[in-house]
């Protein structure tokens, strides 16, 4: 009978002991979930981010292909046509150059190569810093969306075609196209965001408890 009870009696405290091991790997585990289940979550809304805003580039690109496909189909042998008398038309042009012919004077050759990998290199970083950059800023994102799409847009124009196709006229004004609106408007919008911020000047720091 003193051996049955003392057997009974050593029963529970080996069980207790058995069991404090299990628990604390049950609490470290709980833990971890809960620890990490922002992270995965944070992970997540960055993805949906980043492809929301691959999708856009590629809409913004789609479009001025689009564009530069029916200017060479309508334009090509049909002439310009007149929008807006004596102030806007539609041309249609194969720019081998850069903006207002700037490298004319490079011969053909030399010029097209060095443009293609000056472009690839400007591409490669501008994606860079458009999946780089914040999303909470919004002004600075849209600015880099744009300007990224504008020189996609061109450089496979340029890659693939020989020479990038313009077809829109204003008086007095070289003739462009809507890649090179993209860029206009980008960097616009990059030069306000950045003249604003510097008229606002540094946060400032306040004191615990002021006012």
């Amino acid at each position: 009978m003193k051996l049955r009870l003392g057997f009974a009696s050593a029963r529970p405290g080996r069980t207790a002991v058995g069991m404090e091991p299990r628990a604390g790997m049950l609490g470290s585990l709980v833990a971890s979930h809960f620890t990490s289940a922002p992270k995965i979550e944070s992970m997540a809304k960055r993805l949906a981010s980043r492809l929301l805003i691959l999708a856009l580039l590629l809409l913004l690109v789609g479009c001025d292909h689009a564009s530069k496909g029916v200017a060479k189909a309508e334009l090509e042998t049909g002439g310009a046509r007149e929008l807006i008398r004596g102030f806007v038309s539609l041309r249609y042009v194969e720019n081998t150059d850069v903006a207002f012919n700037l490298l004319r004077w490079v011969p053909e050759a030399v010029r097209f190569r060095a443009l293609v990998v000056a472009g690839a290199l400007a591409v490669v970083a501008l994606c860079f810093l458009l999946l780089r950059a914040r999303a909470n800023v919004r002004m600075t994102l849209c600015a880099l969306l744009l300007v990224t799409a504008g020189a996609v847009g061109n450089y496979l124009d340029r890659v693939f075609r020989g020479y990038v196709v313009d077809f829109v006229h204003l008086k007095h004004w070289p003739v462009f196209n809507v890649a090179d609106v993209y860029i206009t408007v980008g960097f616009a919008i990059l030069a306000w965001a950045s003249l604003t911020k510097w008229r606002r000047g540094p946060p400032v720091d306040r004191a615990p408890g002021s006012v």
